[in-house]
């Protein structure tokens, strides 16, 4: 017997196991509740079905033999496809972690179809009710099977082309790396000098951080921009200022604490480091090699398509809650 059938947690076998049915003229006496009960049962009785065919076929083909299997197939009625489909099915459910499995075998099996070459990790997130490649387990309930596929699909192929610019990115930068690697005793226009690895370090990542608080900030006034151009508020004057208010007073909140945290740090560097390293003419700040400039261009590169990867997820997340708002 294969591997793949021993140990079946016993929630599955459970699950699988309970299609006897009641008699529909004893359902239709039953108490509302357990009436309720009855329907809800009903209608997980299609996804247990096909997890039942799929235990039965799995592992059947290394036992059997492929030419053995496939002429069983045939013999039987059964598409090859319908057979893969439940054995993915099975492979899919026992992967999902208890405490989640009722809430996830609530789902379509044509919809569980779409998951199952999801790894271990997006399978806990998802069935936890985490969002996962723009789509959380509650936008799959409301959404039809066509509606799944295709938020999926787009989420893959925005995913993809950002791992080609990311990849691409990535490459760009080793080779910068290997060439400053190179010529680091020429880094510094100070002839005969080197800058210490952790000096090195500091003025490279600093200059990162600061293009990507600058990022932040202008993803900051996008969201001005948005609330400025706001569509949706109520339509009566009263509820409507106080929508915007709303959102103004959090823009505002937010932004008076980025700007807070900035004075703190500009006057804690000049009390703790001192005045007299703050640089009082550009002149007297020491010069970047082409190299190094190059280096940190690479880096920025590198931070904007992080960035962008994350802003493209946050904006696909709000996209789906819009629409499923809507369509409810």
């Amino acid at each position: 017997m294969s591997k793949n059938l021993t140990n079946v947690p016993a929630h599955i076998a459970k699950f699988v196991e309970g299609l006897e049915l009641k008699p529909v003229d004893q359902l239709v006496q039953m108490k509302p509740k357990e009436r309720v009960d009855a329907a809800v049962f009903g209608l997980k009785l299609e996804l247990a079905g096909k997890l039942y065919a799929g235990f039965a076929l799995l592992g059947l083909k290394e036992e059997m033999g492929h030419g053995k299997y496939m002429a069983a197939l045939a013999e039987h009625g059964i598409p090859v496809s319908s057979a893969n489909y439940c054995t993915n099915l099975v492979g899919l459910i026992k992967r999902v972690p208890k405490s989640n499995f009722q809430t996830f075998v609530n789902l379509e099996p044509s919809k569980l179809d779409l998951m199952t070459s999801w790894s271990d990790e997006e399978i806990k997130e998802f069935s936890s009710g985490h969002e996962v490649r723009g789509l959380t387990i509650d936008d799959a309930k409301d959404m039809s099977v066509r509606d799944v596929k295709a938020q999926l699909k787009e989420s893959q192929k925005s995913n993809n082309e950002l791992e080609q610019e990311l990849n691409k990115v990535t490459q760009e930068n080793s080779k910068l790396n290997e060439q400053i690697k190179l010529s680091r005793k020429k880094q510094n226009s100070l002839e005969g000098f080197n800058y210490p690895l952790s000096i090195e370090r500091i003025r490279i990542e600093s200059s990162v951080i600061s293009a990507q608080s600058t990022q932040f900030i202008d993803d900051m006034e996008q969201l001005a921009v948005e609330l400025t151009q706001a569509t949706d508020l109520n339509k009566d004057k009263k509820k409507q200022e106080a929508e915007f208010s709303a959102g103004a007073s959090s823009l505002y909140l937010n932004l008076k604490a980025i700007h807070s945290k900035s004075a703190y740090l500009m006057k804690w560097f000049a009390e703790t480091i001192g005045e007299d390293y703050l640089p009082g003419n550009p002149e007297d700040v020491p010069v970047m090699s082409k190299q190094e400039a190059e280096k940190i261009q690479s880096l920025h590169k590198l931070m904007l398509a992080e960035s962008r990867l994350d802003r493209d997820s946050r904006e696909s997340q709000r996209k789906t809650k819009r629409k499923n708002k809507k369509a409810k």
